[in-house]
């Protein structure tokens, strides 16, 4: 019951303009891009009540006993009319759970479509203070879509014969309808280039995001239950188990170093050697709804490289390397949900890395051929 598919279609347009002023010392990039997405997607859908045998309304069948009255089954607000079952739960005292599970696990049954459209401003500017000293600043936009579990996770159902239960009798799905989290982001930073190959450069940054994903339980409606064809009438009155967007922002702001200079007066076969150093430090906050507070983090990078093939004096052929050894520390200040950055942006419970931490990484990076 572990089949699932998705297939998500984005297309985009872009113009861009250019400008320049004070004998091209001060140069404007900026654009809008359009991006169009279309999901559609299965996943499976499991059903208690899929065991159940039906009459001709669609209603479910009581069991009866010799005299024709109902048998109940269970106690309190969970006393229900007993179901006729379409397969036992046993059969000579062996668990009938195989054929069970091919009436309520359904393979790609729940079916979702989605679409939604994004627009994303940016603009771009750099200065020539000097020959080889240059100011950029730039605000762009941009965001994180869901992954694909999250329209083909699968729908699980409650149990319609039993009254709602928010814990044990509910409706457990993905939300599909969950919008893509976006971020505004304001960068700035001053470059410096020496005469020969080399580079420093500090900058800044501050990014902020909306529509974070976070676990919710609440009441379902008929606008939610809409894109998994759910009739509100049936399943309304249930709590719904599912994530949504969060309402609450959340802040990331940075510095960052780096530093880069070719070796020139190496010997000739060596040639291309650079050295390099880069350092971050990032904090980031949130609003008291998320129970995230605060995040620092430090990296600091150091290494070298070697950017072309070189012909050593014994005729030895040596390609391109790099080595780094970096150093990161983390400060989480609060145990709860703290925030992840990647393909996929959500909040996720944690109750580890209170304390500080650090680690040190040596990297051999081998040249990827072309």
């Amino acid at each position: 019951n572990l089949s699932r598919r998705a297939a998500e279609v984005i297309s985009s347009a872009y113009l861009r303009g250019d400008l320049a002023f004070f004998d091209r010392r001060l140069k404007l990039v900026g654009g809008i891009r359009a991006e169009q997405t279309n999901v559609s997607a299965q996943g499976p859908l499991t059903d208690p009540t899929g065991n159940y045998k039906r009459d001709a309304n669609g209603d479910v069948i009581p069991q009866r006993d010799g005299n024709g009255n109902i048998i109940f089954t269970g106690t309190g607000l969970n006393r229900i009319p007993a179901p006729v079952l379409l397969e036992p739960t046993t059969i000579g005292g062996v668990s009938n759970a195989l054929a069970i599970s091919r009436l309520t696990l359904l393979d790609r049954k729940q079916e979702v479509r989605k679409e939604y459209l994004r627009w994303f401003p940016n603009i771009n500017a750099s200065y020539n203070l000097r020959e080889n000293l240059v100011g950029r600043v730039s605000w762009y936009t941009s965001l994180g879509r869901p992954d694909f579990n999250q329209y083909s996770g699968g729908l699980t159902l409650p149990d319609t014969e039993l009254p709602p239960n928010s814990t044990s009798n509910r409706i457990v799905v993905n939300n599909a309808a969950i919008k893509a989290w976006s971020a505004k982001t304001t960068k700035v930073r001053l470059e410096y280039y020496f005469e020969r190959v080399g580079q420093i450069s500090i900058g800044g940054f501050r990014r902020d995001f909306e529509n974070f994903f976070g676990g919710v339980l609440r009441q379902a409606t008929p606008e939610f239950l809409a894109p998994y064809n759910l009739d509100p009438d049936v399943y309304g009155e249930y709590a719904v188990s599912t994530n949504a967007n969060l309402d609450t922002r959340v802040r990331m702001e940075g510095v960052e170093f780096d530093y880069k200079q070719a070796l020139t007066f190496l010997p000739p076969w060596a040639r291309g050697v650079q050295i390099f150093a880069n350092a971050s430090a990032t904090r980031a906050s949130g609003g008291s709804c998320v129970q995230f507070r605060r995040l620092r983090s430090a990296h600091l990078q150091l290494g070298g490289q070697s950017l072309a093939a070189q012909v050593q004096p014994a005729g030895e052929l040596e390609l391109p390397w790099s080595a780094a050894a970096r150093l990161d520390r983390d400060w989480p200040q609060h145990r709860g949900e703290h925030l992840r950055l990647g393909q996929q942006a959500a909040l996720h419970r944690s109750e580890r890395r209170v304390q500080p931490r650090e680690a040190v990484r040596g990297v051999w990076q081998p040249p990827q051929s072309e």
